[in-house]
């Protein structure tokens, strides 16, 4: 009955204040708001560097690892392959002195920073790094600088080095960086592209739950770069 008697009323006051005036039923207008500003447009996604982009493919060549009592060389493999939210993997292998090893590397450009950003962990040396781009993005020899965190150690400063000598032949480095700028090679990785449909070794690894676990989901990587001196 409540209802009822409620919607009569408002019937009978649309009748008698039809002759142009508001009808009491209808909510009060809402005061407009002078100082509102169109919502802002949402950040596009920033780009990778070209030369990072075109890297895309299967390699394979040798790495260098660095020893205390000398360097050790083998054989190595690479598969770099573009995702889906914009960031680029590359799984890689080798050996050290025989033993194998594995490792990836995710490169992406931060949504919120803008800044190009890279992770990487091999067995190798057992321990995560992460980098921001601190070189011209628009030049071939790309300068990641960040720390490196072994295990129950202080992270370290450290660089990653990528430089793409052609389309078809790159290098990547990780060197620690001493408090004098001194940089001391810890691993490198000489690469030349395989021929178009050949699959190398490493492309098994892309998938690797432990890899891929190592060097984050995007949102889940955060850079930290030592401050320069």
């Amino acid at each position: 009955m409540h209802i009822f008697s409620k919607a009569a009323a408002c019937a009978a006051s649309l009748l008698v204040l039809a002759a142009g005036h508001a009808s009491a039923c209808e909510p009060p207008a809402q005061p407009s708001d002078q100082n509102s500003q169109p919502a802002a447009p949402a950040p596009s996604q920033p780009k990778l560097p070209a030369a990072l982009s075109g890297l895309q493919g299967e390699w394979d060549g040798a790495v260098t690892l660095k020893h205390a009592d000398g360097a050790s060389s083998s054989i190595a493999s690479m598969s770099i392959r573009s995702q889906p939210d914009g960031s680029i993997l590359a799984a890689f292998d080798g050996f050290e002195r025989g033993e194998p090893f594995e490792g990836l590397i995710r490169l992406r450009s931060n949504p919120r920073s803008g800044a190009v950003e890279m992770r990487s962990f091999t067995t190798a040396l057992n321990a995560p790094a992460e980098s921001s781009l601190d070189s011209d993005p628009a030049s071939k020899s790309l300068s990641f600088r960040g720390t490196l965190s072994p295990a129950g150690v202080k992270p370290v400063p450290m660089q990653h080095l990528v430089r793409v000598l052609d389309n078809d032949h790159v290098v990547i480095e990780w060197a620690l960086l001493s408090p004098d700028g001194t940089r001391s090679l810890m691993m490198s990785l000489d690469l030349s592209r395989l021929p178009q449909g050949r699959l190398s070794s490493a492309s098994e690894l892309m998938q690797s739950p432990v890899l891929l676990a190592a060097v984050g989901e995007p949102a889940d990587i955060t850079v930290s770069v030592p401050p320069t001196d």
